[in-house]
Protein backbone atom coordinates (compact mmCIF):
# COMPACT_ATOMS: atom_id res chain seq x y z
CA UNK A 1 0.00 0.00 0.00
CA UNK A 2 1.20 3.41 -0.81
CA UNK A 3 0.84 5.81 2.16
CA UNK A 4 0.50 9.30 1.29
CA UNK A 5 1.25 11.24 3.86
CA UNK A 6 0.53 15.51 4.08
CA UNK A 7 2.54 17.61 6.34
CA UNK A 8 0.93 21.16 7.40
CA UNK A 9 3.35 23.24 8.32
CA UNK A 10 2.26 25.26 11.55
CA UNK A 11 4.08 28.51 12.71
CA UNK A 12 5.20 28.51 16.47
CA UNK A 13 3.80 31.43 18.48
CA UNK A 14 6.60 33.84 18.56
CA UNK A 15 7.05 37.56 21.47
CA UNK A 16 5.56 40.72 18.80
CA UNK A 17 5.25 43.09 21.85
CA UNK A 18 8.21 44.56 24.87
CA UNK A 19 8.08 46.49 27.64
CA UNK A 20 9.82 49.07 28.06
CA UNK A 21 10.57 52.20 31.22
CA UNK A 22 9.76 55.59 30.66
CA UNK A 23 11.34 58.17 32.63
CA UNK A 24 10.02 62.05 32.57
CA UNK A 25 12.58 64.35 34.92
CA UNK A 26 10.20 67.67 35.90
CA UNK A 27 12.12 70.45 37.28
CA UNK A 28 11.39 71.30 40.97
CA UNK A 29 9.28 74.87 41.02
CA UNK A 30 10.36 76.70 43.39
CA UNK A 31 7.99 78.84 45.96
CA UNK A 32 6.34 82.39 45.52
CA UNK A 33 5.65 84.93 47.68
CA UNK A 34 2.52 86.83 46.48
CA UNK A 35 1.77 88.87 49.31
CA UNK A 36 3.09 90.64 51.94
CA UNK A 37 1.09 93.34 53.93
CA UNK A 38 2.84 96.26 56.30
CA UNK A 39 0.91 98.70 57.43
CA UNK A 40 2.68 102.22 58.91
CA UNK A 41 4.55 102.05 62.31
CA UNK A 42 4.92 104.79 65.30
CA UNK A 43 7.81 104.42 67.60
CA UNK A 44 7.82 103.81 71.15
CA UNK A 45 9.49 106.37 73.34
CA UNK A 46 12.68 104.20 74.74
CA UNK A 47 11.68 100.53 73.63
CA UNK A 48 10.26 98.40 70.85
CA UNK A 49 7.49 97.99 68.73
CA UNK A 50 6.32 94.87 67.42
CA UNK A 51 5.87 94.88 63.79
CA UNK A 52 2.86 91.67 63.33
CA UNK A 53 2.28 91.19 59.24
CA UNK A 54 1.17 88.46 56.64
CA UNK A 55 3.39 87.20 54.13
CA UNK A 56 1.14 84.85 51.66
CA UNK A 57 3.26 82.25 49.89
CA UNK A 58 2.86 79.67 47.02
CA UNK A 59 4.40 76.53 45.69
CA UNK A 60 3.53 74.38 43.12
CA UNK A 61 4.48 71.08 44.51
CA UNK A 62 2.18 72.13 47.23
CA UNK A 63 2.83 73.64 50.88
CA UNK A 64 4.44 70.86 52.25
CA UNK A 65 7.27 71.93 49.87
CA UNK A 66 7.45 75.26 51.92
CA UNK A 67 10.78 74.90 54.47
CA UNK A 68 10.86 77.99 55.49
CA UNK A 69 9.58 82.43 55.17
CA UNK A 70 11.34 84.89 56.85
CA UNK A 71 11.58 88.36 56.38
CA UNK A 72 13.57 91.56 56.91
CA UNK A 73 13.22 95.37 57.41
CA UNK A 74 16.01 97.65 55.67
CA UNK A 75 16.95 100.91 54.86
CA UNK A 76 20.20 102.62 53.52
CA UNK A 77 22.46 103.78 56.48
CA UNK A 78 20.32 101.62 58.89
CA UNK A 79 20.84 98.49 60.69
CA UNK A 80 18.81 95.33 58.93
CA UNK A 81 15.81 94.59 61.53
CA UNK A 82 15.01 91.14 60.93
CA UNK A 83 12.75 87.73 62.07
CA UNK A 84 14.33 84.82 61.92
CA UNK A 85 11.46 82.94 60.68
CA UNK A 86 8.10 83.37 60.40
CA UNK A 87 5.03 81.25 61.48
CA UNK A 88 2.46 79.57 59.81
CA UNK A 89 -0.65 80.87 60.33
CA UNK A 90 -3.40 78.51 57.96
CA UNK A 91 -3.49 76.79 55.16
CA UNK A 92 -5.02 78.73 52.27
CA UNK A 93 -5.49 75.98 49.42
CA UNK A 94 -3.17 73.03 48.67
CA UNK A 95 -0.33 75.19 47.01
CA UNK A 96 -0.75 78.43 49.29
CA UNK A 97 -0.51 79.37 52.88
CA UNK A 98 -0.25 82.48 54.62
CA UNK A 99 2.77 83.07 57.53
CA UNK A 100 2.74 85.23 60.14
CA UNK A 101 5.69 87.42 61.24
CA UNK A 102 7.18 89.79 63.46
CA UNK A 103 9.73 92.18 63.63
CA UNK A 104 11.26 94.28 66.41
CA UNK A 105 11.47 98.07 65.65
CA UNK A 106 13.86 100.02 67.83
CA UNK A 107 12.63 103.77 69.11
CA UNK A 108 16.22 105.06 67.83
CA UNK A 109 15.57 103.88 64.01
CA UNK A 110 15.42 106.16 61.40
CA UNK A 111 12.11 107.97 60.44
CA UNK A 112 11.12 107.61 56.94
CA UNK A 113 10.46 104.84 54.36
CA UNK A 114 11.68 101.36 55.14
CA UNK A 115 11.37 98.15 52.65
CA UNK A 116 10.20 94.94 53.64
CA UNK A 117 12.02 91.88 52.27
CA UNK A 118 9.89 88.79 52.72
CA UNK A 119 11.53 85.37 51.75
CA UNK A 120 11.04 82.01 50.96
CA UNK A 121 12.75 78.91 50.48
CA UNK A 122 11.55 75.08 49.34
CA UNK A 123 12.52 71.85 51.01
CA UNK A 124 14.82 71.39 47.30
CA UNK A 125 16.93 74.33 48.05
CA UNK A 126 14.86 76.94 45.80
CA UNK A 127 14.16 80.51 46.78
CA UNK A 128 11.95 83.57 46.06
CA UNK A 129 11.90 86.97 47.86
CA UNK A 130 9.56 89.87 47.45
CA UNK A 131 10.71 93.48 48.01
CA UNK A 132 8.02 95.32 46.62
CA UNK A 133 6.21 96.38 49.70
CA UNK A 134 7.38 99.60 52.21
CA UNK A 135 6.24 101.40 54.77
CA UNK A 136 6.71 104.59 56.97
CA UNK A 137 8.37 104.50 60.32
CA UNK A 138 7.47 107.64 62.09
CA UNK A 139 9.19 110.64 63.98
CA UNK A 140 9.42 110.77 67.38
CA UNK A 141 10.88 113.57 69.74
CA UNK A 142 11.47 112.64 72.95
CA UNK A 143 14.36 112.43 75.90
CA UNK A 144 14.29 111.88 79.67
CA UNK A 145 16.44 113.44 82.27
CA UNK A 146 18.00 111.48 85.35
CA UNK A 147 18.30 112.92 87.86
CA UNK A 148 15.92 115.56 87.81
CA UNK A 149 17.02 117.35 91.12
CA UNK A 150 20.31 119.39 91.43
CA UNK A 151 21.32 119.38 94.67
CA UNK A 152 24.90 121.75 95.94
CA UNK A 153 24.52 120.17 99.51
CA UNK A 154 25.34 122.66 102.62
CA UNK A 155 28.22 125.76 101.12
CA UNK A 156 30.32 128.00 102.74
CA UNK A 157 29.27 132.13 101.43
CA UNK A 158 32.87 132.56 99.52
CA UNK A 159 33.38 129.32 98.31
CA UNK A 160 33.62 129.09 94.56
CA UNK A 161 33.33 126.11 91.81
CA UNK A 162 31.37 124.44 93.85
CA UNK A 163 29.75 121.62 91.88
CA UNK A 164 26.37 120.15 92.25
CA UNK A 165 26.61 117.00 94.19
CA UNK A 166 24.28 115.02 91.62
CA UNK A 167 26.42 115.75 88.08
CA UNK A 168 26.29 114.74 85.92
CA UNK A 169 22.57 115.13 85.08
CA UNK A 170 22.58 112.40 81.98
CA UNK A 171 20.00 113.52 78.71
CA UNK A 172 18.95 110.68 77.49
CA UNK A 173 17.39 110.77 73.71
CA UNK A 174 14.31 108.14 73.62
CA UNK A 175 13.10 109.12 69.91
CA UNK A 176 14.47 108.74 66.75
CA UNK A 177 15.49 112.50 66.11
CA UNK A 178 18.60 114.81 66.26
CA UNK A 179 18.85 117.79 68.72
CA UNK A 180 21.74 120.02 68.13
CA UNK A 181 20.87 122.44 70.86
CA UNK A 182 20.71 121.92 74.41
CA UNK A 183 19.11 125.04 76.54
CA UNK A 184 18.89 125.35 80.34
CA UNK A 185 16.38 128.25 81.87
CA UNK A 186 17.78 128.52 85.49
CA UNK A 187 15.80 130.79 87.97
CA UNK A 188 17.09 132.78 91.22
CA UNK A 189 16.81 130.21 94.01
CA UNK A 190 14.47 131.78 96.74
CA UNK A 191 14.89 131.45 100.57
CA UNK A 192 12.78 129.46 102.10
CA UNK A 193 12.49 131.49 105.67
CA UNK A 194 13.55 134.59 104.34
CA UNK A 195 12.29 134.97 100.70
CA UNK A 196 13.51 138.18 100.04
CA UNK A 197 17.06 136.48 99.92
CA UNK A 198 18.05 134.68 96.92
CA UNK A 199 20.78 132.95 95.21
CA UNK A 200 20.98 134.55 91.55
CA UNK A 201 20.71 132.35 88.57
CA UNK A 202 23.65 133.92 87.07
CA UNK A 203 26.13 132.56 89.80
CA UNK A 204 25.67 129.29 88.13
CA UNK A 205 27.20 128.08 84.81
CA UNK A 206 26.38 124.72 83.38
CA UNK A 207 29.07 122.50 81.46
CA UNK A 208 29.13 119.53 78.89
CA UNK A 209 32.88 118.61 81.28
CA UNK A 210 32.85 118.22 84.76
CA UNK A 211 34.54 121.95 85.36
CA UNK A 212 33.18 125.25 86.23
CA UNK A 213 32.87 128.25 84.29
CA UNK A 214 30.67 126.92 81.56
CA UNK A 215 28.13 128.85 79.87
CA UNK A 216 26.75 130.90 82.83
CA UNK A 217 22.68 131.75 83.52
CA UNK A 218 20.83 134.45 83.02
CA UNK A 219 17.57 134.44 85.35
CA UNK A 220 14.21 133.12 83.45
CA UNK A 221 16.47 133.59 80.36
CA UNK A 222 17.44 130.06 77.94
CA UNK A 223 20.82 129.69 77.48
CA UNK A 224 22.25 127.44 74.99
CA UNK A 225 25.29 124.65 76.54
CA UNK A 226 28.10 125.29 74.46
CA UNK A 227 28.70 122.06 72.46
CA UNK A 228 25.94 120.57 73.84
CA UNK A 229 23.78 118.41 71.69
CA UNK A 230 21.70 114.97 72.25
CA UNK A 231 21.67 112.63 68.78
CA UNK A 232 19.99 109.74 68.31
CA UNK A 233 21.35 106.31 69.61
CA UNK A 234 22.84 105.31 65.83
CA UNK A 235 26.77 104.74 64.52
CA UNK A 236 29.17 106.18 66.74
CA UNK A 237 26.53 108.72 68.93
CA UNK A 238 25.61 106.78 72.03
CA UNK A 239 22.37 108.93 72.40
CA UNK A 240 22.90 110.38 75.70
CA UNK A 241 24.88 113.83 76.59
CA UNK A 242 25.77 114.72 80.59
CA UNK A 243 25.57 118.17 82.26
CA UNK A 244 27.74 119.43 84.86
CA UNK A 245 26.20 122.58 87.28
CA UNK A 246 28.66 124.54 89.33
CA UNK A 247 27.85 127.27 91.73
CA UNK A 248 30.48 129.79 90.85
CA UNK A 249 30.47 131.50 93.96
CA UNK A 250 28.57 131.26 97.24
CA UNK A 251 27.50 134.73 97.43
CA UNK A 252 26.74 136.38 101.05
CA UNK A 253 23.22 135.54 102.32
CA UNK A 254 21.93 134.23 105.46
CA UNK A 255 22.32 130.82 106.92
CA UNK A 256 18.91 129.24 105.32
CA UNK A 257 17.81 126.65 102.43
CA UNK A 258 17.59 128.13 98.93
CA UNK A 259 15.57 126.86 96.14
CA UNK A 260 13.76 126.63 93.09
CA UNK A 261 11.02 124.19 93.13
CA UNK A 262 6.86 124.61 91.69
CA UNK A 263 7.04 127.23 89.20
CA UNK A 264 10.25 128.26 89.72
CA UNK A 265 12.04 124.95 88.34
CA UNK A 266 14.97 124.74 86.16
CA UNK A 267 13.83 123.92 82.72
CA UNK A 268 16.05 121.80 80.41
CA UNK A 269 15.08 121.96 76.69
CA UNK A 270 16.16 119.92 73.21
CA UNK A 271 15.97 121.54 69.69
Amino acid sequence: LALICALMAIPLATANSEQTNVTVAVNNQPPVVYFVSVTDQSPTEGTTTAVVFEVRVSDPNGISDIDSVNATFTKAGETTRTDGSCIFDQQLSAVTANYTCTINMLYYDAAGVWTVNAYANDTNGASDVNSTETFTYGSLSAMTMNPNAINFGTLTPGATDQGATDDPVVLNNTGNQNFTDVNVTAIDLIGLVDTTKYIPAENFSVNVADAANGDLMSNNTAVTITSAALYRLWNIYTGTEDLYFYLEEVPNVPAQTYSATGARKWTVEVS
